[in-house]
């Protein structure tokens, strides 16, 4: 392909076509990346590959540019084999917005939240034309927001957490236990 015609690709819902790599996720897919095409390397082939795409037919080595469904398939299944469940590309474009929106350290300084990027901000990152799209992906963490209420409500009926910090870390801690007893199930 042409310069012209990658350029002509079409970015979705997006205002532009540059991708932001945030820490830790920028180096886990360089590492990703690395493996990836060491594992394609060793795939035999039918003829050679004369192309610099990154991902290609297992059957002739072709560009898969066009090839979505079949991408879709492989990604899909690996996250299964990982995971226990099936995610698609869109489900690491929800995942960043979350990310973004609810977790990533905040460098504002005038900023009022410590964790989680105003959503302006995250719009920018993900390329969205219009803020209504970012808000669809990068939804409030319902957690955070449960922690709020629990914590209010905590301190008024019991002497619980007096600060939605502390509740927060009592749910945190609370979550960290259950995902220990399911580690300790899973050995």
């Amino acid at each position: 392909m042409t310069a012209t015609e990658i350029d002509g690709l079409p970015h979705k819902g997006r205002a532009h076509s540059e991708t932001f790599l945030i820490e830790p996720f920028a180096s886990m897919f360089w590492v990703a990346l690395e493996q990836y095409k060491a594992e394609m390397r060793k795939q035999p082939l039918m003829a050679p590959v004369r192309h610099d795409f990154l991902v290609r037919s297992l059957k002739d080595g072709e560009p898969m540019h066009n090839g979505y469904q079949g991408l879709y398939e492989r990604i899909s299944k690996a996250a299964k084999k990982l995971t226990g469940r099936s995610y698609g590309f869109h489900s690491l474009r929800h995942m960043y917005g979350y990310y973004l929106l609810n977790h990533c350290p905040n460098p504002n300084p005038h900023s009022s939240r410590k964790y989680g990027l105003e959503l302006d901000r995250v719009k920018q990152f993900m390329g969205h034309a219009r803020v209504k799209t970012t808000k669809r992906y990068a939804r409030q963490d319902a957690h955070l927001l449960y922690a709020s209420m629990a914590a209010a409500n905590f301190a008024r009926l019991s002497g619980g957490p007096k600060t939605v910090l502390q509740a927060r870390i009592a749910y945190h801690q609370h979550e960290i236990k259950q995902l220990r007893q399911l580690a300790l199930e899973a050995a």
